[in-house]
């Protein structure tokens, strides 16, 4: 059976419930609109195999932002876009 994706307007119910929405303020941006965010931490680092190289990743805490929100970030693109901020003391070792 196929289903139709109009419907009637008649066929829609209030919707009832907690309408109260979480205010997460936007970061600041460039220019560019591009956020102004900073890694504030490495909490882990791997290492993960991308067709026949070996690419050092490390999880990132982000400047004000929650540590459930944080990335798993490649570390020449750390290096690249974060010259200033020294990933080789920050790094906790596995072991």
């Amino acid at each position: 059976a196929k289903i139709h994706p109009v419907f009637h307007a008649s066929q829609l119910k209030l919707c009832r419930g907690d309408h109260i929405h979480p205010y997460v303020p936007l970061p600041i941006t460039t220019n560019d609109f591009s956020p102004v965010i900073k890694p504030t931490a490495i909490l882990k680092s791997r290492v993960v195999i991308k067709g026949s190289q070996h690419v050092q990743q490390h999880l990132i805490q982000w400047e004000g932002m929650d540590e459930s929100q944080s990335t798993w970030e490649h570390h020449s693109a750390l290096q690249k876009a974060y010259p200033d901020f020294n990933l080789e003391d920050k790094v906790v070792l596995n072991g």
